[in-house]
């Protein structure tokens, strides 16, 4: 059985308020990150159970999005949200393809945009992204 997709509706308000669906549903409560793209800008929307995960994540200077074939995992087009802290094991977050509100396309490689991090209470914080596409990836453990 496949990840529900999210109805997410965004209200404009300077770009600074995200009215959505998403916590509270089945995403939410299975501790799902959804990724979401609106205007240019990246938002990754944190189900409660990893709030405490904002933390990590503001650790990073930057965040790097990389989309691609991913070995060993069912879904090909995973997505891998890396928040680059100048470390040898920077915080990430990777989710599959039915946890985006679309992928971006590989010919978008190296483009720069915002990027915000929201959990129920609101933004926590924006960062400059950077999209990266790899044909294969594999993360290296240690």
């Amino acid at each position: 059985m496949g990840t529900p997709k999210v109805s997410i509706h965004y209200i404009n308000q300077d770009a600074e308020r995200v009215c959505t669906s998403y916590w509270g549903s089945h995403m939410d409560k299975q501790g799902l990150f959804f990724l979401w793209w609106n205007d240019g800008e990246g938002r990754l929307l944190v189900p409660r159970k990893y709030e405490h995960t904002a933390d990590e994540m503001l650790t990073g200077r930057k965040v790097i999005i990389t989309c691609g074939n991913r070995l060993f995992v069912t879904d090909k087009n995973a997505v891998e949200i890396l928040f680059d802290d100048g470390t040898d094991a920077p915080f990430f977050v990777e989710v599959n393809s039915r946890q985006c509100s679309q992928l971006l396309p590989d010919n978008e490689n190296g483009i720069t945009f915002p990027f915000g991090i929201w959990t129920r209470a609101g933004q926590v914080a924006k960062f400059t992204g950077c999209y990266k596409y790899a044909a294969k990836f594999v993360r290296k453990s240690k």
